[in-house]
Formats: C-alpha cells, sequence, structure tokens
C-alpha cells in the first residue's frame, strides 16, 4: 500500500473539513488531504487522525464510499465522526484517542485538556 499525505490549502478539500482520506482510484493509493493550520503539529495530529480512521475502517471493512456519503451530507455541528450514527463512528473515536496522546506529546508544557483546547481552537479557524 502507498500512502500519500499533504497538507494542502483548506479551500481546496473536496468538503468543508480540516482532513480527509480517500482511496485514489488511478493510482490505488491512500491519499490523506490536511488543511495548512501554520503550524506543523496541527497538521500532523490531522493527518496521524487521518490515516489511523482509514487503516481502521479498512480493517473493518468500513468503505469509503460510505464514509464521504456520511461526511459529505452531515449539517450538524461538530465532527461528523463523533455521530453514533456514522458508518465509521468507533474507527473515528479510536482516531481521536490517538491524536489526543500525541496532542500532549508535542504539547508537554501544558495539560492535556489544555493542549487538547489549543488545538482545537487553531483547527477551527479554519
Amino acid at each position: 500500500m502507498v500512502i500519500d499525505i499533504q497538507v494542502i490549502p483548506h479551500k481546496l478539500q473536496r468538503y468543508p473539513t480540516a482532513g480527509d482520506w480517500y482511496l485514489d482510484p488511478a493510482s490505488g493509493k491512500l491519499m490523506v488531504k490536511v488543511s495548512d493550520t501554520g503550524d506543523w503539529r496541527a497538521d500532523a495530529l490531522i493527518a496521524v487522525h487521518e490515516l489511523v480512521e482509514a487503516l481502521l475502517c479498512r480493517a473493518a471493512g468500513v468503505e469509503q464510499h460510505a464514509v464521504d456519503a456520511f461526511d459529505m451530507a452531515y449539517k450538524g455541528d461538530g465532527e461528523p465522526g463523533d455521530q453514533p450514527d456514522a458508518p465509521y463512528h468507533e474507527q473515528h473515536k479510536a482516531a481521536t484517542a490517538v491524536e489526543k496522546f500525541m496532542c500532549t506529546c508535542f504539547f508537554p508544557e501544558l495539560t492535556s485538556e489544555a493542549a487538547w483546547e489549543s488545538y482545537e481552537k487553531l483547527v477551527a479557524k479554519l
């Protein structure tokens, strides 16, 4: 498997999101696109979340088209994957746990809650 992770301008995302993953039909690559937050650590956290989520979806047989359909139709607040009816809810929760752990490692000067809050504020600016 080839995995291609890119940091891109937010306006180039397939839909309004900070991070996106999909299988490129032409190359077969797993593509991970991350909106540029201006902070490499935040970009890396988004990328790790998307990569973990994509791999866990693959392992569980959750297909990309189901994730895309849910995400692109979602109109609520917060992350679509946080919704219990998301087809990838469990994979999203696991990816968020990894993301939160890494966040505390990237910002050791802050408590885990403060680090996560600071990171979320940065991503929300997108």
